[in-house]
């Protein structure tokens, strides 16, 4: 058997109506010396018996978990000291062999399930856990990020007073590797800006789960960007009205050396261009043209030409896909929007000699940004073609 398959009693699991007894900073083990604070010697007030006149929404939490000892047990307390009543709690660890089990098994008594064995990556171990959850709402949290005091109690009060919601967004907090900054997500006006994302970060992002339901499995082939992918199939078929707001702080986001967003570019990447063609497939021309706008123009100027760091392979595959992606578009100049994805385009030919030589490949394109301004363009293409 998996090293720590464990549930807790029938009773605790299945305690939908007479929720297990909440943990307080009593029960939980004593925190490592010098660990102060949220959520180590602070706990979150404990939630009233009901929530707006009714029973609290069971809300079930996934961690996927791979050798981030430093940092799981602040992740767990997190989510245990929420003060919450109904909470289903799963960990699925890949095999860690850096202290994580040592840590798993000494806070098993709260934890509802929890594995530690071989897996497929992180969106093989989040499928695990959602095949175990029975709660009404659901979010992951990662191994090296953290809930925000009182983060779970104010998720459910949105969902309980908006009804037809499908996701609640609330306010992130990205810190480590000198950063502390607030993330606040912008409510996307249209379905295009849904689909690019409009600022969603996962660990502050939960989901009524029958939203959720119809979009799995999570491709187990895309290791950073199933948040995004999820985001997109989602605002594809039920548009952006779904999403509630809540001005307060649900998650913490840690940057930091072992970070697969950190660590890992070049795959980051390719993960990124796998999703970018996904869309290209399932898509609209205006969603193409967003997506490409966001994850190719938007690239081009803040990684090449800011960190530098990506191979000139990676750099050749995201050309060849924003400019097989835009210029079938842009070729046939029909719009001011389209206009100004070409002025957008061309500007790219001064910042990387290979987005130059693809872009002179169609002198015709360069010759009708000169103008700078679709009217002054319409207006000569009229005067010399009549058109």
């Amino acid at each position: 058997m998996p090293i720590g398959a464990f549930t807790k009693p029938s009773l605790g699991y299945l305690a939908t109506n007479m929720p297990a007894r909440v943990p307080t900073l009593l029960d939980l083990p004593t925190p490592p010396p010098g660990r102060t604070g949220w959520p180590w010697d602070v706990s979150s007030d404990l939630s009233p018996q009901l929530c707006r006149g009714q029973l609290w929404p069971r809300i079930s939490i996934v961690t996927p978990s791979f050798n981030q000892g430093h940092f799981i047990e602040e992740t767990i307390r997190s989510v245990l000291l929420q003060g919450y009543p109904n909470l289903e709690f799963i960990v699925i660890d890949g095999g860690s062999k850096d202290g994580t089990v040592e840590i798993l098994r000494k806070y098993s008594a709260w934890i509802d399930f929890w594995v530690s064995e071989p897996d497929g990556g992180q969106s093989d171990a989040i499928n695990k856990g959602l095949a175990r959850c029975s709660g009404n709402i659901f979010n992951w949290l990662n191994s090296d990020d953290y809930l925000a005091k009182g983060a779970l109690s104010r998720v459910a009060e949105s969902f309980q007073s908006s009804p037809t919601a499908t996701l609640v967004s609330g306010e992130l907090r990205i810190f480590g590797s000198g950063a502390d900054r607030i993330h606040i997500c912008n409510k996307p006006q249209t379905r295009i800006e849904g689909i690019v994302c409009s600022g969603f970060w996962q660990p502050s992002v939960f989901w009524r789960i029958n939203a959720l339901r119809p979009l799995l499995p999570l491709e187990q082939h895309i290791h950073y960007y199933m948040d995004f992918d999820l985001y997109t199939r989602h605002f594809l078929a039920n548009g952006v009205d779904g999403v509630a707001y809540i001005n307060d702080l649900l998650a913490h986001f840690r940057e930091h050396r072992g970070s697969k967003s950190q660590s890992q570019q070049e795959s980051f990447t390719a993960d990124m261009i796998g999703y970018v063609k996904a869309i290209a497939r399932e898509s609209s021309l205006d969603t193409i043209v967003a997506c490409a706008n966001k994850f190719g123009c938007k690239a081009l100027h803040e990684d090449f030409r800011v960190r530098g760091e990506w191979s000139a392979l990676k750099k050749q595959e995201l050309y060849d896909i924003l400019f097989g992606l835009l210029l079938p578009y842009i070729v046939n100049l029909r719009s001011a929007a389209i206009y100004k994805r070409l002025l957008a385009v061309v500007a790219m030919r001064k910042i990387d000699p290979e987005a130059k030589r693809l872009i002179d490949s169609h002198p015709h394109l360069v010759k009708a940004a000169r103008y700078r301004s679709w009217f002054l363009y319409r207006f000569v293409r009229r005067l010399r073609h009549g058109c």
